[in-house]
């Protein structure tokens, strides 16, 4: 188990998807999809085959994910049969209509000229709104439904701050939480564990204020520590990925040149 998180590889089997790292199905999914990525630079260059990809990857997911539940089902009895589910639905190809939602907006952007008016905005977001709350009542979940749902409401929301930020969304505290995000998205399980010990989720029981409080505290704690770990950690391997590539583009240029 250890092997195949250490691999990235532990996205494919159901009982090592979540095994060793609490929500380490995302690290796996993410992987999977860089190792992708290459190739899809190459063959989605433009918004149309943006679209036609997303559409590829929701009928992929619909036939691929009903085969591998199927298949999976066999090796377990009734009361496991979570496990099967948790890989069809936190599975690379469950996943693969969120990525596709991305590119697609990425060449949305592409030589996109935003015409800033404030109007237009706040249709995009109440339109991302409206598509979150029809995805609580979405029906069909079989295999698929509210991921797509929410990716493409914030595609809409993304879209909408780009012609416009709203200093609601936009300002000083989200730019800064943004920076360390990724961060906080490695550690912020580690932080939950520490506080169920001390029974801090008894907050919970003061309703709406207890929930937001102990939210505040998870929060302002686990960006407390995901300072120390991008500075020490985060940025040393930005700069480590940019020192390797910078290397394979001057050797691919001085082999041109040869």
């Amino acid at each position: 188990y250890i092997l195949s998180a250490a691999t990235f590889t532990h996205g494919w089997h159901p009982e090592t998807i979540n095994s060793i790292v609490p929500g380490s199905w995302s690290i796996a999914v993410e992987f999977t999809f860089y190792l992708t990525l290459p190739f899809l630079f190459k063959l989605i260059n433009n918004k149309e085959k943006g679209i036609l990809f997303l559409i590829f990857t929701l009928i992929i997911n619909y036939f691929i994910n009903g085969w591998i539940y199927q298949y999976w089902a066999g090796f377990y009895p009734k009361e496991q049969l979570y496990l099967v589910w948790g890989i069809s639905y936190y599975g690379f190809f469950n996943q693969l209509p969120v990525f596709a939602s991305g590119i697609v907006l990425f060449h949305f952007f592409k030589g996109h000229t935003f015409n800033n008016q404030k109007l237009t905005s706040l249709l995009y977001i109440l339109l991302s709104v409206f598509l979150m709350i029809a995805a609580d009542n979405w029906v069909y979940q079989k295999y698929t439904g509210k991921i797509v749902i929410y990716a493409v409401a914030f595609a809409f929301l993304i879209y909408a701050l780009a012609n416009n930020s709203f200093s609601f969304f936009v300002n000083p505290v989200t730019k800064f939480t943004g920076k360390l995000s990724y961060s906080m998205y490695f550690i912020h399980f580690a932080v939950l564990n520490y506080f169920v010990r001390y029974d801090f989720f008894g907050l919970s029981g003061f309703k709406t204020f207890g929930t937001f409080i102990a939210l505040l505290i998870v929060f302002i704690s686990t960006m407390i520590i995901a300072v120390i770990t991008y500075n020490l950690v985060e940025k040393k391997g930005i700069a480590l990925g940019r020192y390797v590539i910078k290397k394979i583009d001057s050797g691919g240029a001085s082999e041109n040149l040869k």
